[in-house]
C-alpha cells in the first residue's frame, strides 16, 4: 500500500457553500461532461466543476497534463476525479494509473482519483436500463464501444455523443444504474478476474455527488 498522505489545508478559492470543491476532468469532450453537467444542475452542486481537455490535449497523456495544469493553477481543490474510458488501451491506462498515483501523492490536501469505464462511459448509461456482464465484441463490424452504443439504442430511441440531454434521458433510472453497478461489483469479487468483462467506476463518483447534494 502507498504511504498515507499527510493532509494539510491549502489556500484556494473560498468555499462559498462550505462544501468540498470537486473537479471532474473528462477525457471525453461530449457525453461525459454533458452527463455530469446535467447531474450537477439537477442537484444544484455549486461546488462541483466539470471540465474537459484543452485544444491539442488527447487521450490519457493529455488528461494527465490537464490535471497537472489544474492543480498548478488552483491548489484549492479537495477532490479531483479523472474520467476516462479503457477502450482497449491496456498499456496506456496502466501507465496513466501509475503516473496519476504519483500526482496524488504530491497533491497533499487533494484526493486525485481515476474513474475508469470498460470499454467506455456508455456502459454506465446502459446500466440505467439493464444489467449485463457479457463482454462486448469488436471486429470488422465495429469497436466494443460501438457494440455498447448499439445495445443502448434498445432503450434510448435517439442517442448520440453530443446529446446535451443525456442525463435527463437517464435521470429517472439513476438508482437502477447504481444498484446494477454494485451487483456487478459483488459478482466480480466471486469470479476469476476477466480482462474483457465490462465494468465501471462511475458509480463511486455518482454516489459521491449524490451524498454531497444531501449535505455530505
Amino acid at each position: 500500500m502507498p504511504p498515507q498522505k499527510s493532509r494539510r489545508v491549502k489556500r484556494g478559492h473560498p468555499r462559498r457553500s462550505g462544501k468540498p470543491r470537486i473537479l471532474i476532468l473528462c477525457e471525453g469532450t461530449r457525453t461525459e461532461p454533458n452527463y455530469f453537467e446535467g447531474l450537477k444542475r439537477s442537484k444544484a452542486l455549486t461546488s462541483v466543476v466539470v471540465r474537459t481537455l484543452r485544444p491539442g490535449q488527447v487521450g490519457p497523456t493529455g488528461l494527465l497534463k490537464r490535471i497537472r495544469e489544474e492543480l498548478k493553477e488552483d491548489s484549492g481543490w479537495d477532490e479531483v476525479y479523472c474520467v476516462l474510458d479503457h477502450d482497449g488501451r491496456d498499456a496506456e491506462i496502466d501507465s496513466f494509473e501509475k503516473k496519476l498515483a504519483a500526482v496524488d501523492l504530491q497533491a497533499d490536501s487533494c484526493d486525485v482519483k481515476m474513474v475508469l469505464s470498460r470499454p467506455c462511459f456508455e456502459f454506465w448509461l446502459l446500466l440505467h436500463f439493464e444489467i449485463t456482464d457479457r463482454p462486448f465484441s469488436s471486429g470488422p463490424r465495429g469497436t466494443e464501444c460501438e457494440d455498447v452504443i448499439k445495445r443502448l439504442g434498445r432503450h434510448l430511441d435517439v442517442y448520440n455523443k453530443n446529446d446535451s440531454q443525456v442525463f435527463e434521458k437517464c435521470r429517472e433510472h439513476i438508482h437502477t444504474a447504481l444498484d446494477n453497478a454494485e451487483r456487478l461489483r459483488r459478482t466480480a469479487r466471486s469470479l476469476p478476474e476477466s480482462p474483457s468483462a465490462p465494468q465501471t467506476q462511475i458509480e463511486t463518483l455518482v454516489r459521491r455527488l449524490l451524498k454531497l447534494s444531501r449535505g455530505w
